[in-house]
């Protein structure tokens, strides 16, 4: 959608008419319960070290932000403790109909909950978008989902089991996970258990989850996609991690978020390690404030894709303009 196209066409102006006012309906949402709108930077002078998500450096030195995390838990760290933010995220990603480079990402912690509390949080949000939208369901391509409340857990560990016999925490050697994914004809990778576990999720599990015609909440993933999250303390091998996949299309990433400074600086350097960036990528600051972050949990959502579906459209494309 660009603006020669907008020119000649009412209808997709009209899009970018109702993105705004979906996006006033969200900040409504978050407004009316008590949280509080914040702003953090942009341009940061350390990487978001995740390792699911590529960042892009520019010329000066200076990384631009793939999610408001970092700055939002410094709010945390300061005292804040119901906030939110939607703001432009940078990643150095692939572009096609799911992916931008640059796209609008919805962010929010609140002080004292866990990611059980995300899932009733964000069901509450799109029941409220589905109902001031005038919307029973919402699609993508031939999929489609009904928005009246119900929907479902994805449990990994559950799935796992089914699939193989054996819990993920009896396949933690990377011999073990490859062998299990070998005996299903599951491609594998025999240099990374992480790249193994996430061609079993493709694969065995995504199709499942993509069939569902409700909200599904994907929990339980094994220790090394925790990311930002705590482990649970019952089956330390998962973590607090929760995922919201509708229509087939992943929508939020949620934790508990950790707030084991020592633990998130080992995760932190072993990340840029591998990234060959070295300790000086570490943000000593966010470190900081981790120690002093109280319990929370967190979320991030991409607005350009629930935008999408309630448009029922079957790009980023047709609900963007860039």
């Amino acid at each position: 959608m660009n603006w020669k196209e907008l020119r000649k066409s009412r209808d997709l102006r009209a899009v970018l008419e109702r993105r705004s006012r979906f996006f006033m309906c969200v900040r409504s949402f978050f407004t009316e319960r008590g949280f509080l709108e914040v702003e953090t930077p942009y341009l940061q002078r350390y990487p978001n070290l995740d390792p699911n998500v590529g960042f892009l450096r520019l010329c000066s030195g200076e990384f631009l932000h793939t999610s408001p995390e970092y700055g939002m838990k410094k709010l945390l760290a300061a005292g804040f403790e119901s906030i939110f933010q939607i703001c432009r995220v940078f990643r150095d990603d692939e572009q096609d109909a799911l992916h931008l480079r640059e796209f609008t990402m919805l962010e929010w912690y609140a002080v004292g909950k866990d990611y059980h509390w995300l899932i009733e949080f964000a069901m509450d949000l799109l029941l409220e978008l589905a109902e001031r939208w005038g919307v029973l369901c919402v699609s993508y391509r031939e999929r489609e989902a009904v928005l009246n409340g119900d929907y479902e857990i994805f449990s990994l560990e559950r799935a796992f089991l089914e699939a193989f016999g054996v819990s993920i925490a009896d396949a933690q050697e990377l011999e073990a996970l490859v062998s299990l994914a070998k005996a299903k004809g599951v491609p594998y990778d025999r240099e990374s258990w992480y790249n193994t576990f996430h061609l079993i999720y493709l694969n065995l599990f995504e199709p499942e989850i993509a069939k569902k015609n409700v909200p599904v909440f994907v929990v339980d993933y094994p220790e090394c996609m925790a990311a930002m999250a705590s482990l649970r303390r019952d089956r330390p091998w998962l973590a607090e991690r929760v995922e919201l996949v509708v229509c087939g299309v992943e929508l939020m990433n949620g934790y508990t978020e950790l707030t084991d400074a020592k633990e998130q600086e080992r995760r932190l350097s072993f990340e840029a390690k591998r990234l060959g960036l070295g300790e000086v990528a570490v943000d000593r600051d966010f470190i900081e404030a981790v120690s002093v972050m109280p319990s929370c949990a967190g979320a991030a959502l991409g607005m350009d894709r629930l935008f999408m579906l309630f448009e029922g459209k079957d790009s980023l494309d047709g609900v963007t303009f860039r």
